[in-house]
């Protein structure tokens, strides 16, 4: 039986949050700090951070880290930053998505689709490239945790280019997790199986949704889950294929 979330056994060493000012990310930040772990955030928007760190208290455990990682470049500069703390890290968890735009998949410019890819895809490649052996170096199983939706498994007419890039991500860390299975460090993706609420009042959403901080104590659990060693951890049911569309509510990919 999964331990609670809110009693999940953390160590004491931070946790790498990418993507921390999202509606997801804010959420995992707060359950990790909620369960005595530090936080090391990144994200691309300084002024957001800002504001997370405000938000916490400020909270003397939460770290913040403007950076991209829309290139090797700039995972090689995240790494370097990581590294030059000295300290080690507990793992790293991934929750990006980026901005939704409405419309056929079939009407849009080859470089529509391109544009997805790049925000939802290619950084946690990136991330991956250049995390994962700061993970390995330490020898112990550490977790780099992606977090994914139900975008991968529903074809979302309107939306059509999360989808292809939520299944696209998600095949992504299956082979990364096969390509890196003698290596000391464990690479899942944490499948949320419905939209996420985003908390909004003008926003419809059902019951059963979790919110982000359900979704954080999620992540908690996962990372401190040592023996769990499967590619795609699922958690909440899978949505129809006639369920709300992303906009609804606040959908990871």
């Amino acid at each position: 039986m999964n331990p609670s979330p809110r009693n999940a056994t953390l160590h004491g060493t931070p946790v790498v949050v990418i993507g921390a000012t999202g509606h997801i990310g804010r959420g995992v930040v707060a359950a990790l700090l909620e369960a005595g772990t530090p936080v090391l955030a990144v994200a691309r928007d300084a002024t957001r951070l800002a504001e997370l760190r405000m938000g916490t208290g400020p909270d003397p455990r939460l770290g913040v880290i403007p950076a991209s990682l829309a290139s090797d470049a700039e995972g090689e500069e995240l790494a370097a930053v990581l590294r030059a703390f000295r300290r080690p890290l507990g793992g790293v968890v991934v929750c990006l998505s980026g901005p939704r735009q409405r419309g056929r998949l079939i009407e849009q410019p080859a470089d529509f689709l391109e544009r997805t890819l790049n925000e939802n895809v290619t950084p946690v490649l990136v991330a991956a490239r250049h995390l994962v052996p700061l993970l390995a170096a330490a020898g112990k199983g550490l977790p780099f945790l992606v977090i994914g939706g139900p975008a991968a498994d529903v074809p979302w007419a309107g939306y059509g280019q999360h989808s292809v890039a939520a299944a696209a991500q998600r095949m992504l860390l299956r082979v990364l997790h096969d390509e890196l299975a003698g290596e000391p460090v464990r690479v899942q993706q944490l499948v949320i199986g419905s939209p996420v609420c985003s908390g909004r009042h003008d926003e419809p959403a059902c019951p059963e949704w979790p919110s982000a901080l359900d979704v954080g104590h999620q992540v908690c659990i996962a990372l401190a889950d040592a023996h769990s060693h499967e590619a795609v951890r699922r958690l909440f049911p899978s949505p129809r294929p006639s369920a709300t569309p992303p906009t609804a509510a606040t959908n990871p990919t």
